[in-house]
């Protein structure tokens, strides 16, 4: 049996909205006003796509006074530490990420953002 078309025409419009708000909204670098953000981490490749605009919107937070870390792993590419994730680098990654959320936690800070 074949669905109506209604019913694909409503799936498409859906599917295309998800798009819409993912890509133009759900992005931290889209953000103007950063009030209430007081701590962030934000690690990322220096071969990530979104390297340049990764380390925009870390100078944004810096700006705005919100403490900010960085780590910036050389020569990483997106979803490098998902992908070998024993390799030393990635522990390194990982372990930096957690340092700072056991700051936060202690501090009582929350995050403002948990990188990529």
């Amino acid at each position: 049996m074949r669905a109506p078309r209604q019913s694909l025409v409503v799936k498409i419009i859906f599917f295309l909205a998800h798009r819409f708000f993912i890509v133009y909204v759900c992005r931290p670098v889209r953000l103007e006003d950063f009030t209430g953000l007081q701590l962030a981490w934000w690690g990322v490749g220096t071969l990530d796509l979104f390297h340049d605009e990764d380390i925009t919107y870390v100078e944004r937070l810096r700006a705005a006074d919100v403490p900010c870390e960085v780590e910036m792993v050389k020569g990483a590419f997106y979803g490098f530490d998902g992908i070998v994730p024993k390799a030393e680098v990635s522990q390194l990654f990982f372990n930096s990420r957690s340092a700072m959320l056991r700051r936060g936690a202690v501090t009582g800070g929350g995050l403002a953002n948990f990188g990529r």
